[in-house]
């Protein structure tokens, strides 16, 4: 099934000194036609904020850490659950004109994520590509449902799911993916997965290898908290 309604889509970009990659996310989507398009800043301290309000985007400040911020940032906005919410990077790395290969999954779940085509350009890469896999498996095989790529940043949820998401999140940082996965299945909620491009990011990565630690820790606390 096509999925056409856009202005019934909000997309979410956390982020935090992406200037370089910010305005190719914004107007990629916006020539998509989307609804609406929030930037969640952790303080930036390049111009990522003045960029994103010149491309036509909301511009929210919420705390440094990426879960810290989706999570501000959803406690800020009002989730409708006839809207469908896209969660992507804001560092240009994920194809805004690949958006309709999540909504066309959405049908009959209740998020889908875009599974990156793996692409290894150095041995820093190579590690996160390796980290990504174990991470994945092992998550997997945790709370028995199959995700190829628990870490990715790029995700789409249905409004009705994302209210019942929201309230449990508790991550900080990058464990944020981990967190959501995590909270879906225990959720019982439906999960799809769509083949998508990934590339080289634009700007300096913040993700180091020590963050599979958090990571790894989320996916294990949440399998054993009580709602």
């Amino acid at each position: 099934m096509s999925y056409s309604n856009f202005k019934n889509i909000v997309v979410l970009v956390p982020t935090l000194n992406e200037a370089q990659g910010i305005a190719e996310v914004i107007d990629g989507f916006k020539k998509q036609g989307v609804g609406e398009i929030i930037v969640a800043d952790g303080g930036s301290s390049d111009k990522t904020r003045e960029i994103a309000r010149k491309h036509g985007a909301k511009v929210l400040a919420v705390p440094r850490g990426k879960g810290n911020g989706m999570r501000s940032c959803l406690s800020q906005i009002k989730i409708d659950p006839n809207k469908i919410y896209v969660m992507i990077d804001g560092d240009a790395s994920y194809s805004s004109s690949e958006l309709p290969l999540l909504l066309n999954k959405i049908a009959g779940a209740d998020v889908v994520i875009g599974r990156r085509h793996k692409l290894v350009h150095d041995f820093k890469s190579f590690i996160h590509v390796l980290g990504n896999l174990t991470i994945s498996l092992a998550g997997s095989l945790f709370y028995f449902t199959w995700n190829p790529d628990i870490c990715t940043g790029y995700w789409a949820f249905t409004g009705k799911a994302l209210q019942k998401i929201a309230p449990r999140l508790s991550s900080k940082g990058f464990e944020l993916e981990a967190d959501l996965f995590s909270n879906i299945c225990r959720l019982g909620l439906k999960l799809n997965a769509v083949r998508v491009s990934y590339i080289e990011r634009k700007g300096d990565s913040k993700l180091v290898s020590l963050d599979s630690i958090p990571i790894t820790l989320k996916l294990v606390e949440n399998r054993f908290k009580h709602f």
